[in-house]
């Protein structure tokens, strides 16, 4: 079978050839099915319709592949350079049924479950990821909605609105944007190696103890009661709040920032601006040695 246009169909059955050609296939039923055939081409597969699709066969067409509604089981593997899960949800069977160099994004309300590790090229999700494994990406962005229960790999991390992570985030950089916030729910870690930014206006909240390689914060660092441990200097730029603890070698403050939490560091240089500590006690340690430079100021708690 081959395709002259965009064609919509109640269903695919069998084990037969279907030739996409540049053209898109949609299939729109409540029915569940079954489909262990071929789709070659470039052009795409879009999943509408209220039941469950199963595809069990090598797919090597390379358009884009779309749910809009219902499930979409993928026990065979997909080509596709685009993968977009825009409602409904995409299961896969097994470890490895994208393609390396897929583009994979998954909307507000939609959710993809992982059965083994899984590794594509960008992900962007706004909805629910689960399921088992590690997916691994070049770069993932979290945008407002996301709710993160799979382990993702190495990879910069970009938060840009309110998200939540609950397992572990392998090597990279974690930078929560202006307007993100994004929360580290029970089973969450950040790996050591990893350098979190928090820009002015975004917000990073703790859900235990973390340790990384480096801070940088001019936004907020939330978790009262709980410590991020830095492997190098902490750096407070202008507009950061630290309402968690910090420990670290050195916190160098920039900017007008405030400490809320306590900073268990040798030195604590403030290098320009205002740093404002909370009104309560003991919010630097008793150790640290602090520099403050000339039109720069401590402004120390008043009980």
């Amino acid at each position: 079978m081959a395709l002259g246009g965009n064609q919509t169909l109640a269903a695919v059955l069998g084990t037969g050839t279907v030739n996409l050609a540049s053209h898109t296939l949609t299939l729109a039923s409540s029915a569940n099915l079954v489909y262990a055939g071929s789709l070659t081409g470039t052009g795409g597969l879009t999943k509408q319709g209220s039941g469950s699709l199963t595809l069990g066969g090598n797919y090597g067409y390379t358009g884009t592949t779309r749910v809009e509604a219902g499930t979409l089981a993928l026990t065979g593997t997909l080509a596709s350079a685009t993968v977009q899960v825009a409602g409904g949800s995409l299961t896969l069977g097994s470890a490895e049924r994208l393609a390396d160099t897929a583009a994979l994004s998954v909307s507000a309300g939609a959710t993809f479950t992982a059965a083994g590790d899984e590794t594509v090229a960008t992900l962007t999700n706004a909805g629910t990821l689960n399921g088992s494994g590690t997916l691994t990406a070049g770069s993932y962005t979290l945008n407002s909605g996301a709710d993160v229960a799979l382990a993702l790999g190495a990879g910069s991390l970009d938060v840009a609105g309110s998200a939540t992570l609950r397992a572990a985030k392998g090597a990279g950089t974690v930078t929560v944007q202006n307007g993100g916030g994004l929360t580290l729910a029970t089973g969450a870690d950040l790996a050591s190696s990893a350098d979190v930014v928090i820009v002015t206006g975004g917000t990073l909240t703790l859900g235990a103890d973390e340790s990384v390689n480096s801070l940088s914060a001019g936004g907020t660092l939330a978790g009262s009661g709980l410590t991020l441990t830095s492997a190098t200097p902490i750096t407070l730029s202008s507009g950061g709040v630290l309402s968690a603890n910090v420990s670290a070698n050195t916190l160098n403050v920039t900017g007008n920032s405030t400490l809320n939490g306590s900073a268990t560091v040798t030195t604590l240089a403030v290098n320009n601006g205002t740093l404002t500590l909370a009104a309560t006690n003991d919010r630097i340690a008793d150790t640290a040695n602090v520099s403050v430079a000339a039109g720069a100021v401590l402004a120390p708690a008043v009980n």
